[in-house]
C-alpha cells in the first residue's frame, strides 16, 4: 500500500503524532484525559481525514494504471496470456476479474470475502433431507 501511496503517506503524520503524544502521555499524567475527552473530535478526524484521503488517493491509482497487473501483488502482467499465472506470487489471472477490480477495489474485495464465507466447506458432509417417494409422476416440463 505504501509503494501505492508514494509521499501521500505523510497525511498519516498528524494522526500519528496524535496516537503516540496520547499513548506516552496519558500514562505519565492522567490529569490529561480530560483534556484528550474534550478534544475527542478534532482527535478523531485527524486520524479520519487521512484514511479517507488516503483509499480514495488508492482507488484513483489503481483505476488510472492501464496495463495489466496482478490484483493479489500489483505485478504488471504485459505480454502474458488470459488465465496464465502471476510470475511473482504464483497466483491465476484473468483480464475480465481485473478490469472489474480495476473499476472499484473496495467493492471486488468485499464481495470477494463474502463470495467466500458463503461458500460451505468442501470437507464436512452435509444433510440433505429425506429423500422423496418415487411414485409421484413427472409433469410435462420434466420437473
Amino acid at each position: 500500500m505504501l509503494a501505492h501511496l508514494g509521499w501521500r503517506w505523510l497525511w498519516f503524520l498528524p494522526a500519528i503524532a496524535l496516537v503516540l503524544t496520547i499513548v506516552i502521555i496519558l500514562p505519565l499524567r492522567p490529569m490529561y484525559v480530560q483534556v484528550v475527552f474534550a478534544f475527542w473530535k478534532p482527535l478523531i478526524m485527524a486520524v479520519v481525514l487521512p484514511s479517507v484521503m488516503a483509499v480514495r488517493a488508492m482507488k484513483t491509482i489503481v483505476q488510472r494504471r492501464k496495463e495489466a497487473f496482478c490484483i493479489h501483488c500489483g505485478y504488471t502482467l504485459e505480454g502474458l496470456p488470459d488465465g496464465h499465472r502471476c510470475p511473482e506470487c504464483g497466483r491465476q489471472f484473468s483480464l475480465a476479474v481485473i478490469d472489474e477490480y480495476r473499476r472499484d477495489p473496495q467493492w471486488f474485495v468485499k464481495r470477494w470475502k463474502m463470495h467466500h464465507e458463503m461458500l460451505p466447506p468442501a470437507d464436512v458432509p452435509f444433510d440433505v433431507g429425506p429423500a422423496r417417494a418415487q411414485s409421484r409422476k413427472k409433469s410435462r416440463d420434466g420437473t
